[in-house]
């Protein structure tokens, strides 16, 4: 709501904040801060479920059994921003700017999304460094290097949000508006990679749940393609 939410101030795209935070909300160049005293819908829907005039949902985490809830823990997310960065050189950015970005705000609960940090982190190519260069690439040139990546190795055309807003140095998204944009990952037509999207239903992009799990559960097998790990 932008009525309660002063980061939030495009009412059709929505928010791209996960969770409400205390305080104000800010990208970390300060380019766009604000207030966020509500929940995301994503955020709701994964943890306490949603109901409105039109609909009620019932929670993702309800639905999981007694057996998956024993080996689960509550876990603290990194829910700040990561910022599209416009220098280059000494400046440029880093995986580890994004990383710090991210941990400039938390939420702790059951479920919630993939950072960006770690879609980078999960490819096999040296050159997926940061969500800057990965942007510039898929926004110039239609490429990606975030590839033999596992995280984006889906079978289908559907993209899935990141858990941290986009953000960007200059405050414009990719030249235009400031809009509340979310960070998302997608694999279609043989091209894995990130980008953003407006942070609203409308969009094609759908939640893929994250969880920890207890540090006291018991593996089997060799965490190979062929001879996976299975929970005990």
């Amino acid at each position: 709501s932008t009525e309660r939410n002063t980061y939030c101030d495009y009412p059709r795209y929505g928010c791209g904040v996960y969770a409400a935070v205390s305080g104000e909300f800010s990208t970390p160049s300060g380019s766009k801060k604000g207030t966020v005293t509500e929940d995301s819908t994503i955020k709701k829907i994964l943890n306490d479920g949603y109901s409105d005039e039109d609909m009620t949902i019932k929670s993702y985490y309800s639905t999981l059994s007694s057996e998956a809830k024993e080996q689960m823990t509550s876990h603290t997310f990194n829910i700040g921003a990561v910022e599209y960065l416009d220098e280059s050189g000494a400046e440029a950015d880093s995986i580890e700017k994004n990383i710090a970005g991210e941990k400039m705000y938390q939420w702790t609960g059951n479920i919630g999304l993939v950072n960006v940090s770690e879609m980078l982190k999960a490819s096999l190519n040296p050159l997926c460094k940061s969500a800057t260069d990965q942007a510039d690439k898929i926004m110039n040139s239609g490429q990606s290097t975030c590839n033999n990546n596992y995280l984006l190795e889906v079978t289908d055309p559907t993209g899935f949000w990141s858990i941290n807003a986009f953000g960007s140095e200059s405050g414009a998204f990719y030249g235009s508006s400031a809009s509340p944009d979310a960070w998302s990952g997608a694999r279609s037509s043989g091209l894995a990679g990130f980008g953003t999207l407006y942070a609203r239903t409308d969009d094609n992009d759908g939640a893929r749940p994250v969880l920890y799990l207890k540090s006291n559960i018991s593996l089997e097998g060799e965490g190979t393609q062929s001879d996976p790990f299975t929970i005990m």
